[in-house]
């Protein structure tokens, strides 16, 4: 299996038969083994409330609705300039004794560890992942039976809570259980003697109704054309009815006439043009000693090489954009396409000052990262 599948086996287990029999199709249940909480733990949280709270990155709920920020915030003051909406600590605090709930949101982008995981998951999915933690005192109501309009996939990092939801029905998930909620199904929880916490992972689903929207977008004018002056008076069916039957016909023919694999080409242009960050490019960009043999690297995004340019340059695709690369890199290229980590001075073909500056570009490009740890298995 590929290391980049090791973030969603965490979550469903086997990745081949979530993809075949659950993703978009029916809920899925796991109890373990598993554990989270090199993820988020409750000291994270309060850290993150502390130095980084304002809304609208967390909020506080109760009893299925959302206290108002009021309630839980006040105004500070940064670099001279008066903020709103930071949190109270102290006040979240007297609110969570009180049985209500803290969320934070969008740690996708502010919490490391998840914005990897969640860059891990993109990766197996192909559709963009976000994380949100929910952090419950013991018999603390929570939202009321709803159904979210992307897929969920529900890891529970500490305590327990109870869920009931549509094709599971009554469960309870402990730390290390996981579950996985399509789209459209209805669910509620709350917790019971003990505390919760869990991260729920959402799906920014790519679905074929937004891929057929987007073809129609493409179509040529003549969908531009306004309805008739006055389309909606009294004799007008008829002229409705022709006009209805007109533009179903431009579409149906601009549909038909449209290539399946231009289509597809466009929308995988379309995902390789997300970028994903990661902590280094900014150390690599303005320090010029960061980068050297001894700096070992990792592969981080994709890259393919598109041949040799009429200036005789490499020609390398990222996705969203191309890199011309003098000749000479050539074989360093090779190592980087080859090997999931390896040394600056691995990079062969070139002295070592052009390792330097070859390593840094691609660093600064998100392509690789500096190593810190131990390296996955590209596959």
């Amino acid at each position: 299996m590929p290391s980049r599948d090791r973030a969603i086996e965490r979550c469903v287990g086997d990745v081949g038969v979530f993809g075949r029999e659950y993703w978009g199709r029916q809920p899925l249940l796991r109890r373990g083994p598993e554990s989270y909480d090199d993820l988020l733990d409750v000291e994270t949280i309060e850290a993150q409330l502390v130095q980084l709270g304002r809304r609208p990155t967390f909020r506080v709920v109760q009893a299925g609705s959302t206290i108002p920020v009021a309630d839980y915030t006040k105004r500070a003051r940064v670099g001279g300039v008066e903020i709103d909406d930071v949190a109270d600590v102290e006040r979240v605090l007297d609110l969570v004794a009180g049985g209500a709930t803290v969320v934070l949101q969008g740690l996708h982008r502010t919490w490391a560890p998840l914005a990897t995981f969640c860059q891990e998951l993109e990766l197996t999915a192909s559709h963009r992942a976000q994380a949100n933690a929910y952090l419950s005192p013991p018999n603390a109501a929570g939202l009321i039976s709803h159904a979210d309009r992307h897929d969920v996939i529900v890891l529970q990092v500490a305590g327990v809570k109870h869920w009931d939801v549509e094709g599971l029905g009554d469960l309870e998930l402990e730390a290390g259980h996981s579950m996985y909620v399509p789209a459209g199904t209805r669910h509620s929880a709350r917790t019971t003697g003990d505390h919760s916490l869990h991260l729920t992972i959402g799906f920014l689903t790519t679905t074929r109704r937004r891929v057929v929207r987007d073809i129609i977008d493409h179509i040529g004018a003549d969908l531009d054309a306004p309805l008739p002056f006055g389309y909606a008076n009294s004799g007008q069916w008829e002229t409705l009815v022709a006009e209805f039957a007109a533009m179903i016909d431009i579409a149906s023919r601009q549909l038909a006439a449209t290539s399946p694999a231009e289509e597809a080409a466009r929308q995988l242009t379309r995902h390789g043009r997300r970028r994903h960050h990661h902590v280094g490019r900014l150390a690599a960009t303005v320090g010029a000693r960061v980068v050297h043999d001894g700096v070992r690297l990792r592969w981080r995004g994709a890259m393919r090489r598109a041949g040799i340019g009429d200036d005789g340059r490499v020609v390398v695709e990222l996705g969203d954009r191309i890199l011309r690369v003098p000749g000479a890199a050539a074989e360093a290229l090779a190592v980087v396409e080859a090997r999931s980590e390896f040394a600056v001075a691995d990079l062969a073909g070139l002295d070592e000052a052009s390792r330097a500056t070859l390593a840094r570009r691609l660093v600064r490009e998100g392509l690789l990262e500096i190593a810190d740890g131990p390296a996955p298995v590209r596959g």
